[in-house]
Parts: C-alpha cells; sequence; structure tokens
C-alpha cells in the first residue's frame, strides 16, 4: 500500500498543481480583473477559433492599405465585412477600388461599400491583376478597362507593360495585430482561459478524462494515507505496549 500511494502522488503531483493554483487564481477573479483583462496571443486566439490563418496579403493605397487574410477583406486593420482574393487595389474617383478575382468592391474614401460588380457585369474569367485607370487583366492575357463611372469594362488594345500595375507590400506587425485584435473582438478573457484549463477542456476531449483521472487517483491516494496512518498508529501503540511490558518485566 505504501507503494502505490507512493507512485499515485507522483503521477497526480503536476495535474494537482495545476488544478489548485487555477483554481486559486478563478476564486480572486473579481480581484485580479481576470474577466476585464484579455489575452491576446495569436496561436491561443486561434485555437479557440478566434484567429485568422495563413500569412496577410496587403495592397497599399496611399496612406492607407487593404489587406486580405483568410479571405477576409480589411482596411486600416477595419473588417469591410467583404471576402474574396484581392488581385489589386486601386484609386478611383468615389474613392477605392478593391479588385478580386471574381469581383470589384468599390468603396468611399471613408471605407463605406458603394457597389460590387460581380460575374453578371464583369467579363468573363478570373481577374489576374489590376492597375490605375481602371484597368484589370484577366488570365488570358486580355486587358479591359472601367468607364469613368465604372458602369461598363471594355476591352482595350493596350501594352501590360505599359500600365502600373498594383502590387502588394509586406504587412507590419502592428498591422497584423491590429487586424488580429479585432477580428477576435479584443480577445479571449483570462477568466475563460483559466477556467479551461482547471477543468480540463483547453486540452480536448482528453484533458477532461484527464482531470477525472486525477480526482479519483486523489481519492486512491487519501484513501491509502488514512490506512497507512492507521496502520502506523496501531503499530506504534502496539510498540509502546510492548516496551511498557519490557520495562515492567525488567524492574521486577
Amino acid at each position: 500500500m505504501r507503494h502505490v500511494h507512493r507512485w499515485v502522488g507522483f503521477v497526480i503531483v503536476c495535474p494537482l498543481l495545476i488544478v489548485s493554483f487555477t483554481g486559486v487564481l478563478l476564486n480572486h477573479a473579481d480581484d485580479l480583473s481576470l474577466n476585464e483583462r484579455q489575452v491576446s496571443s495569436p496561436w491561443l486566439l486561434h485555437r479557440y477559433g478566434m484567429g485568422l490563418s495563413g500569412e496577410p496579403v496587403s495592397f497599399p493605397i496611399g496612406q492607407r492599405a487593404v489587406t486580405s487574410w483568410a479571405g477576409q477583406l480589411f482596411l486600416n486593420g477595419t473588417g469591410l465585412g467583404l471576402t474574396g482574393e484581392v488581385t489589386g487595389v486601386t484609386a478611383t474617383p468615389d474613392g477605392i477600388s478593391i479588385v478580386c478575382s471574381d469581383a470589384v468592391h468599390l468603396l468611399a474614401e471613408n471605407g463605406t461599400l458603394l457597389e460590387t460588380l460581380d460575374q453578371t457585369t464583369l467579363p468573363e474569367g478570373r481577374i489576374r491583376r489590376a492597375a490605375r485607370g481602371g484597368y484589370i487583366q484577366l488570365e488570358d492575357e486580355s486587358i479591359w478597362q472601367f468607364t469613368g463611372d465604372y458602369l461598363e469594362c471594355l476591352p482595350v488594345d493596350k501594352a501590360a507593360a505599359d500600365l502600373a500595375w498594383s502590387t502588394s507590400g509586406t504587412t507590419s506587425g502592428q498591422l497584423r495585430k491590429q487586424i488580429s485584435q479585432g477580428y477576435s473582438g479584443g480577445g479571449l478573457p483570462w477568466s475563460r482561459l483559466l477556467l479551461d484549463i482547471h477543468s480540463g477542456r483547453f486540452f480536448g476531449p482528453i484533458g477532461r478524462w484527464l482531470v477525472d483521472g486525477c480526482v479519483l487517483l486523489l481519492v486512491v491516494l487519501s484513501i491509502t494515507g488514512l490506512r497507512l496512518g492507521i496502520r502506523n498508529y496501531r503499530n506504534k501503540a502496539t510498540e509502546s505496549r510492548g516496551q511498557q511490558n519490557l520495562n515492567q518485566s525488567a524492574s521486577r
């Protein structure tokens, strides 16, 4: 029984410390403002389905940038509520044109969506890239140009080398962080993270079974410890009585 008691203690010591530590923190969640403090680590947010996968692609437009990340579109870190594979970003008389492979989104200067042109009004085929002046190039290398009011898109006979094509740039760390925080609603409360670790849900289904198993092993540890304590007490009592009898015999 002493052998069982020792090994059960070794097995549950680390999980028990984690459960105990998180339990103490959760018991003082209000005092520590754990409900207000947010976790913004990208890999943690991604684990909770609050992060964006893949790498962002940004297209600069003046002092601003349009970013495509996991199919979501952002203007200066603010979500536009639009999706698509961005192939170019150009200026228009009224604001910005975000050209995707299968659609063109026209935005006002403040980022408000004015109109979306889809395959019903665009030339047949996927758009490969876009250039200033309302030009687009399809995957078949043909070049088209929007009229000034973007009501029509007409084929033009123009060399691709003569156009200033929109190209993507680097996405700064600050912009990535701004997009991530905005997409996740500011982050994950510390109290939620600690509660999931405390209950084992953070580690998936196996985590909950691990915590349940540790609780059962703690019961075994308590029972074996109690029985060992009782046995030691009885042995000491027996030794004490035996020593008293020896002392009495010696005195006679």
